[in-house]
């Protein structure tokens, strides 16, 4: 079993009797909506004149692409969790880690590639080796934070980096690193448990939270591919 997995409300929903957290509900099916709807406005990029250009949005797109479908698994994660039998419900929840941690691989080669190719070599392993080890250690300890840590250590780089070129005037901007630190907002409401009402609670704050993050990372996202595109 999960550990720490619990469900808050329950009510009956199209002749489902144990239909629960309809909230949590939806806002992974916003999260799917947004991630998904940031996933195709980026393909505008696909085929940019600039080949690194090409390749940062490539990934950049994979990572809202497989973030999405990690979001539209929560909801039978939550939301169907009675009538999934457990050892089943754990796999899906398993694969639902699984493809987030696959999703900031792609983000981690995007940034790679564009910024740092003469490390790519030697970087990129590295980041193979992270991915595998927090897909086991979310397997190990079945706690989900081992995919908001592996988050962590993918995403606050990139923010870093972000802030760093922006400081200093160059082609890049500060609404990337902005995205990811409100993402990590999201992680401390988790962490503490906040939460006004078992209809609302702290899942569906962290996830109202994560729609903002992905909104200003790929805004940010689209500014530097454009300012890229005219230098």
């Amino acid at each position: 079993m999960i550990k720490n997995f619990i469900h808050f409300e329950e009510i009956s929903f199209l002749g489902l009797e144990h239909f629960r957290d309809p909230a949590t509900v939806l806002t992974n099916i916003l999260l799917f909506i947004v991630g998904f709807v940031c996933f195709l406005r980026l393909s505008k990029f696909k085929n940019n004149s600039t080949a690194s250009i090409t390749r940062q949005a490539r990934g950049w797109r994979l990572f809202f692409l497989f973030s999405s479908f990690a979001f539209l698994l929560g909801v039978p994660i939550h939301g169907f969790s009675w009538y999934i039998p457990e050892q089943t419900h754990f796999y899906v929840w398993l694969l639902m880690g699984w493809i987030q941690n696959l999703a900031l691989v792609f983000a981690q080669f995007a940034t790679l590639q564009h910024y740092f190719p003469k490390q790519e070599k030697w970087i990129r392993p590295l980041i193979l080796v992270q991915f595998v080890f927090f897909c086991w250690l979310m397997f190990f300890i079945r706690r989900f934070g081992a995919v908001n840590v592996d988050a962590a250590l993918a995403l606050l780089p990139i923010a870093i980096w972000n802030f760093f070129l922006h400081s200093k005037n160059k082609l890049a901007s500060g609404l990337v690193g902005w995205g990811v630190f409100c993402a990590s907002l999201g992680g401390v409401v988790v962490v503490f448990k906040l939460m006004p009402s078992p209809w609302f609670t702290y899942n569906d704050i962290g996830h109202l939270i994560l729609v903002v993050s992905l909104v200003l990372m790929y805004k940010g996202l689209v500014k530097n591919f454009i300012s890229f595109s005219a230098a």
